[in-house]
């Protein structure tokens, strides 16, 4: 970086910089960093669009950047951000104020939702999901309010009674026990199944790599080759716990696929962590139904890495829009309720046993107990957190108020009088969710239509299949919705994800019932 200028704070010039140098000009008033001697384009680079935040890549695209490293994305925009006033000036610039540069109003909701992820999400609206499942949320918690009050309670369901009785309905209702499903999902008999699953839809065949080094010894790794033998990607699987391995589950990518101009490609190394219970002596691995669920859905991930095809590897794989890089990953989940995949693998490690039919059909509706509450809950945060973000300057009123207003029209339990939940809402301030959080409930309708795709056709339909993995060998080299709409054949639509709830049949809601939806009546 060899050019001259200053450190501005506001309209006032507080060091100058020659290249990387910097020299204060008021020590007192220049960022702590060079105060110690920082160097610029460090500084600089801290001050860009973290690639690993929402919205990231497509935010540098709007700002249309030939090159999107951190430094030249921090140029672009003279250094400045939202939480400062300082900036920074050449000296061909001397006219340049910080009026010119700086960020008066917030328009990251704007921001957000342009260029390419508005292509996937400008037309979606919570009204739908809204409008075909709030009088089914509230049938949710009257059916749970009235089971409380056979209960003994002898006042309102407010929130801090919902935990409890819920728990205690499901209990009674739906409860599918753990020790019931865990035989049937023996880990090397589920590995095999995932497998398969792949080699059905687009197959892909796994190899034990033995002369391929792991990071731990826990770890073991497969070689991934696609249909015609060619060589598609490294794929570990880490599945138990050790003191050095944080908790949870999740996909990862130690290297993603790329491809040079003159055609040598680069394939992908990828991971699947997970935490599972370790085998003893006498007793596997045995998975719950939550955590074979979780498994497929991080294989979704992983598959979406694996089978990238493109030049540049930060358009590849998962590097996608937030709500679109969930779709393959979500929509996995839906085979592991599909009594025609389990069979497949799923047996009783002691007898053989198929999985029982009746079992599946428990797990089912256990899955579907309470989901027009939940919609319901989840378009309330999308709603309340899009609410803050699309707020044109400061605000200073009643935080509750505020919150209350945007979330009125989802309302189904009692209010709570001074509470909030904006202020603890870390996922829309402090966890990268920002104008985003719709995202969680919008690649569920994704993921339910597109899946609808192969319940209309089998669910090993090999064309679909096909289709799909052309969907996610493209990564983010075309704008989302046009890949969709190629895949799909329509834009998506809700309708799937409210009959994938169950709501008003006998696998979903709180009650088994034959009346229609009161809404059309």
């Amino acid at each position: 970086m060899m050019v001259n200028g200053w450190i501005m704070s506001g309209d006032t010039a507080v060091a100058s910089f020659h290249g990387r140098v910097v020299t204060p000009i008021l020590p007192e008033r220049c960022p702590l960093c060079f105060q110690k001697g920082g160097d610029l384009e460090m500084w600089l680079e801290s001050r860009a669009i973290d690639r690993h935040r929402t919205n990231s890549r497509i935010l540098k695209r709007i700002l249309r950047l030939g090159d999107t490293s951190d430094l030249n994305t921090a140029l672009h925009v003279h250094g400045a951000t939202i939480t400062d006033n300082y900036w920074v000036k050449t000296k061909d610039e001397a006219g340049l104020t910080w009026a010119d540069v700086g960020f008066r109003e917030n328009y990251f909701a704007d921001l957000a939702l342009s260029g390419r992820f508005s292509s996937i999400a400008k037309n979606y609206t919570p009204e739908e999901l809204r409008t075909a499942t709030l009088s089914w949320a509230h049938r949710d918690v009257e059916t749970v309010a009235a089971y409380a009050r056979e209960q003994g309670l002898t006042s309102e369901m407010m929130p801090w009674d919902w935990a409890y009785y819920t728990e205690r309905y499901k209990s009674a209702h739906y409860a599918v026990d753990d020790e019931q499903v865990k035989p049937y999902l023996r880990l090397e008999n589920v590995v095999r199944g995932v497998f398969l699953l792949a080699e059905r839809l687009y197959g892909l065949h796994f190899t034990r790599a033995e002369g391929v080094d792991v990071y731990h010894p826990d770890v073991e790794a497969y070689e991934v080759t696609d249909a015609d033998g060619s060589f598609l990607a490294v794929l570990y699987l880490d599945f138990f716990p050790r003191a050095s391995k944080r908790s949870g589950a999740w996909m990862t990518e130690f290297r993603g696929t790329s491809r040079t101009a003159d055609g040598v490609e680069t394939r992908p190394l990828v991971s699947l962590v997970m935490n599972f219970t370790r085998p003893t002596a006498s007793t596997p691995s045995l998975l719950t139904f939550d955590e074979l669920t979780t498994l497929l859905h991080e294989f979704g991930h992983a598959l979406h890495g694996m089978l990238a095809r493109g030049e540049y590897e930060s358009l590849n794989g998962t590097n996608v829009c937030r709500d679109f890089v969930e779709l393959p990953s979500q929509m996995m989940e839906y085979w592991a309720t599909e009594k025609e995949y389990l069979d497949l693998w799923a047996e009783h490690y002691l007898t053989g046993e198929r999985i029982p039919a009746d079992l599946v059909g428990r797990i089912v509706a256990a899955k579907n107990y309470l989901a027009a509450y939940a919609n319901v809950r989840q378009v309330s945060f999308g709603l309340i957190d899009m609410a803050w973000h699309t707020l044109r300057g400061a605000w200073s009123g009643s935080v509750e108020a505020f919150e209350r207003e945007a979330a009125r029209s989802v309302q189904v339990m009692p209010a709570v009088e001074h509470t909030a939940m904006s202020t603890s809402f870390t996922h829309i301030f402090a966890g990268g969710y920002a104008a985003g959080y719709y995202g969680y409930k919008w690649s569920e309708v994704l993921a339910a239509d597109a899946f609808s795709l192969f319940r209309e056709r089998g669910i090993f339909d090999r064309a679909t299949a096909a289709a799909f993995r052309h969907l996610l060998e493209q990564g983010d080299q075309r704008p989302a919705m046009d890949i969709y709409v190629e895949f799909r054949g329509h834009r998506p639509a809700t309708e799937a994800l409210i009959r994938e709830m169950g709501i008003g049949t006998e696998n979903g809601g709180t009650e088994d019932t034959e009346e229609t939806n009161p809404e059309k009546n």
